[in-house]
């Protein structure tokens, strides 16, 4: 289902290598990611649930996921029907599910389209994150409350959720709804890993998620600069291979140039 390690291409910029340098990862919030359609897939609130059902299934939701907490709270109790009671708690929990962290990763560091889309026309680098243990897929199996390991689903259609149903199974339709795209997106062949037990935009630890940056390709536009020096000393002290890449030269493609001493 996944390979042995994940690739995320970004810009070779001094925010991203001081994220090297401190063992960290970006994660964006569902809200921020570059498709508008992105885990825009959010519950449909066409029928109200009555009051002793809905406190009970917000609760239970609240229990499996710490992001969803307090979505009972002074607002939705100073409301004085059902129907505004289901409508506050649906806001609420859809701008929750946005605020949900996203972290995106490819399954190769020579697709030449995301160099194109992600690596600043491949003037950026791409950085290989490999399990620190064998083991490591276990802790992405809790469903909620935790982080979750997920390949994308890519679809012509967008699904229709209904909100009694999502709060009945949060578990299946939050994965549904996290990592659903387009598909014109499959040539990415994308993995996600879900953030449910906080949001995102933020700088995030990698041994939360068990992982360690192994390896950094620069891409084969990337010229002498004061970035890419201080990328070099920051791989030289932690000792991260540094790969360049380069055109192949009868075919579109990539292939290993050199490493940098």
């Amino acid at each position: 289902m996944y390979s042995s390690s994940l690739y995320k291409i970004k810009p070779l910029d001094r925010r991203n290598i001081e994220n090297i340098a401190n063992d960290e990862i970006w994660v964006p919030q569902a809200s921020s990611l570059n498709d508008p359609y992105d885990c825009s897939i959010l519950p449909h609130l066409k029928t109200d649930i009555e009051i002793n059902e809905l406190q009970e299934l917000l609760n239970e939701l609240a229990n499996e996921a710490e992001i969803f907490n307090h979505v009972v709270n002074a607002e939705y109790f100073e409301a004085k029907s059902k129907q505004d009671k289901n409508w506050i708690a649906h806001q609420t929990v859809c701008q929750r599910i946005k605020s949900i962290g996203i972290l995106s990763f490819i399954d190769t560091p020579y697709n030449i389209v995301t160099w194109s889309h992600y690596g600043n026309e491949h003037k950026g680098i791409c950085i290989e994150f490999s399990p620190v243990s064998d083991n490591y897929l276990e802790r992405f199996k809790i469903y909620l409350g935790g982080y979750r390991l997920q390949s994308v689903s890519y679809t012509n259609n967008i699904p229709r959720i209904d909100w009694h149903e999502f709060l009945r199974s949060p578990r299946i339709l939050l994965e549904i709804i996290l990592r659903t795209k387009f598909r014109d997106w499959s040539y990415e062949n994308e993995s996600r890993i879900i953030t449910y037990n906080e949001s995102g935009n933020k700088a995030l630890k990698l041994e939360k998620l068990g992982l360690k940056m192994t390896k950094v390709f620069v891409g084969c536009e990337v010229e002498e600069s004061d970035e890419l020096a201080l990328l070099e000393d920051v791989c030289t002290r932690k000792n991260i291979p540094l790969q360049k890449l380069e055109r192949l030269h009868y075919s579109y493609g990539l292939q290993n140039m050199e490493c940098y001493e």
